[in-house]
């Protein structure tokens, strides 16, 4: 009996099957468990939760020491509370919904950085230059950034014939270094604290002050305040979702619905049609109404609308 792998089997042929592009998260709450026994049980709930749907995200806020649940949608994360509540029997606290915001480079700006500290009485020395630039034809439905490392050499670092191939690999750890503070940095923005997206970074002018000094550990911290100081000076803008809405409803409400989403809800209508006969025998809703609406003002809209 032939096997998988028999030398008397022809080559298989190749088949591999895409991966789904999930577009980034827009809604996000706190999660916490109610007791210091019950923080093992969520975690695996958080854990077993993720593994079955991609689009879920976990992630925790250092600075407020919150853990994080980002989700597609308001239904989305309402459904995963209910599933870790009451199907899981996890005992936990789920803050308010939160749109999640970006943040980007508003043009372009340089930092110079020097990194200079004492670690466990060891002096760590590193220095940058930082430029960033927003992207202007980027997508909107992706977080996307472009990181460039510009390393022909390290400044400051005297290289012999004999030392070349030693002078490349300490550039290939340095640059792996840099772009690893870069990354942890785009978590965080400078204006609210939003991941940063649509940005260009460009790391040039890296010096080098010697083995004891120039650590990697140096050069990614460097990279990271290098990167703050440059989005500063950026005058960064803050990038707000916009939900594009299809609303169905009898004539006789619409104009509530119109004076509603162009008044307080902020949106801007885009068509406003009749209904077709499927629609109008399953809803008895003769308009359909297509809007572009802050995220932010949709919190709730459902049991608004109804």
């Amino acid at each position: 009996m032939a096997s998988v792998g028999d030398a008397s089997e022809p080559p298989a042929i190749g088949l591999q099957l895409h991966g789904i592009a999930v577009p980034p998260p827009v809604f996000f709450c706190a999660v916490e468990a109610d007791s210091p026994q019950d923080v093992r049980p969520l975690n695996e709930a958080l854990a077993n939760m993720t593994l079955e749907d991609p689009s879920l995200h976990i992630s925790h806020d250092e600075e407020t020491g919150q853990t994080l649940l980002s989700g597609m949608g308001e239904l989305h994360l309402e459904v995963v509370r209910d599933r870790i509540l009451k199907d899981m029997k996890v005992n936990a606290s789920f803050g308010q919904m939160r749109v999640s915001y970006r943040e980007m480079a508003g043009q372009e700006a340089s930092a110079e950085f020097v990194y200079a500290k004492d670690i466990a009485n060891k002096a760590v020395k590193a220095a940058m230059r930082v430029t960033v630039s927003p992207i202007a034809d980027a997508d909107a439905r992706a977080d996307s950034n472009a990181i460039e490392v510009n390393l022909p050499e390290l400044l400051g670092m005297a290289e012999p014939s004999s030392e070349r191939e030693a002078g490349a690999t300490l550039r290939q750890s340095v640059q792996v270094a840099i772009a690893e503070g870069i990354r942890s940095a785009l978590f965080r923005g400078t204006l609210l604290g939003f991941p940063v997206t649509h940005t260009t970074i460009r790391v040039s002018d890296v010096h080098y002050f010697g083995e004891e000094l120039s650590t990697t550990a140096a050069y990614c911290a460097c990279a990271s305040q290098a990167f703050f100081q440059a989005l500063k000076l950026s005058s960064p803008v803050l990038l707000e979702p916009i939900a594009k809405s299809t609303i169905l409803c009898p004539e006789s409400h619409i104009g509530s619905v119109l004076s509603d989403l162009n008044g307080a809800r902020k949106g801007r209508v885009i068509s406003l049609d009749d209904s077709d006969a499927e629609c109008l025998d399953s809803t008895n809703a003769t308009k359909v109404l297509v809007a572009e609406v802050p995220l932010s003002t949709m919190v709730g809209y459902s049991s608004s609308l109804r």
